[in-house]
């Protein structure tokens, strides 16, 4: 990859290729572009600031301490071999009371999740697009159209979202004043388009809010782009953890240096710089997606080679390959090396590590996701140990799939 290139273009790419595509709607619209992604954007994007997501660290905090308490009811020296299925339930707990500030049940101890109905579609939905994402767009538009899984779970996600609407809009100002702090549903419904008629007729560049549609298909874009990579994000870091047990030490040490109680503030959050190196260290070393589309907007061409490329064609930006290339990496990159960050690649080349893509279309979800992932391993490590399952339990290794998920996770759990 050639990182000039790299640096001339990635800002003014266009996303080419984006979720909304499989599952926004399934009649083969266009994905969003130009005016409308401006408007779906200063609506959403604001939400996910940091400013607006640290109110939510508590819920994080109790939904770690829910999965805590699930793995201590367990056998002593147990080895785990289903972290990645734990880490999936414990953030679409997350997701539900951050989105909703509804309770999905995913880590109560008699398994009600399983009979939450909203919780039931949601993974419906998950289930359909994992089974999609992959596909020809045509099978992806006629499966989804004639699926009725599918369809009955995004009926029954809509019939919840549309109670959840009304109750919002019911609320006493000073009630939405403070929902709005840590719910996002309580932030989009002040969005929402009074005449939902009156905006269809107008000109994209002038409408405003959102229709309720686009709120539902919101909602699903913060699941399915938020709750599979960040889950798959901290099964990675649950491996890696098992597998260097001097990391670990490492951040319990950093943990305890300056706070010897259980409470996480953020500012003990903020005060601990390696646990930062290890998340980007784990996202470097073991990426949740091997890459990204973009769409040239204009005329271009590679300044080595001279190919000519043009305005409409897709480019591929393999994202994972670029935390694995030793030309822009100081220490070797195939080591899994937390102080990298620190000291000798700590100046490394911007696009070197692209976990959340780049330009003006990368996740505008990352600072969520982040403090989701660090707040969650601190509170983890604050408690436990973990260690490795043996070769053959915790042996590695990778599935693609919506991400790129670890095959064989299996580690022991120690509480402290």
């Amino acid at each position: 990859m050639n990182m000039k290139y790299l640096d001339r273009t990635v800002e003014t790419m266009l996303d080419s290729i984006t979720l909304r595509e499989v599952i926004k709607d399934n009649e083969g619209k266009d994905y969003i572009l130009g005016a409308k992604f401006k408007r779906h954007g200063a609506l959403t994007m604001p939400l996910f600031r940091r400013s607006k997501i640290i109110s939510n660290i508590s819920i994080i905090i109790e939904g770690t301490d829910k999965l805590l308490e699930r793995w201590r009811a367990r056998p002593s020296g147990q080895v785990h071999t289903d972290i990645i299925e734990q880490c999936q339930n414990l953030l679409l707990e997350i997701f539900g009371l951050i989105a909703f500030d509804y309770d999905l049940e995913t880590l109560d101890k008699n398994d009600s999740g399983n009979k939450n109905e909203l919780t039931k579609a949601l993974r419906d939905i998950m289930s359909t697009f994992r089974m999609t994402v992959y596909a020809p767009r045509i099978i992806s538009i006629i499966y989804l159209k004639w699926s009725s899984r599918y369809q009955q779970a995004q009926a029954t996600v809509e019939r919840y979202l549309n109670k959840m609407i009304e109750q919002e809009m019911v609320e006493s100002p000073d009630s939405i004043a403070q929902r709005k702090k840590t719910s996002l549903i309580a932030s989009l419904v002040s969005s929402l388009q009074t005449d939902e008629r009156a905006e269809a007729r107008k000109k994209e560049e002038d409408k405003k809010g959102l229709s309720r549609k686009e709120l539902f298909d919101e909602m699903l874009m913060f699941m399915i782009a938020g709750y599979e990579t960040t889950s798959t994000a901290l099964a990675w870091s649950i491996y890696q953890l098992s597998k260097h047990p001097p990391v670990q030490q490492n951040i319990k040490t950093e943990l305890m240096q300056y706070h010897s109680s259980q409470y996480l503030s953020l500012d003990h959050l903020d005060s601990l710089i390696y646990l930062d190196c290890f998340i980007n260290e784990v996202l470097r070393y073991s990426p949740t997606i091997d890459g990204t589309y973009r769409s040239l907007l204009v005329d271009d061409y590679l300044p080595n080679s001279g190919t000519r490329l043009y305005k409409g064609n897709q480019v591929l930006i393999p994202t994972s390959a670029l935390g694995q290339d030793p030309r822009h990496w100081k220490i070797d990159p195939k080591l899994f090396y937390s102080e990298r960050f620190l000291n000798e690649d700590k100046d490394h080349h911007p696009y070197a590590l692209l976990p959340f893509g780049g330009g003006h279309r990368q996740c505008f979800g990352q600072d969520l996701a982040r403090l989701e992932l660090k707040v969650i391993l601190a509170r983890m490590l604050q408690q436990v140990t973990f260690g490795d399952g043996g070769p053959e339990a915790n042996a590695g290794g990778y599935i693609q799939a919506v991400t790129i998920m670890p095959k064989h996770v299996g580690v022991t759990i120690d509480f402290n």
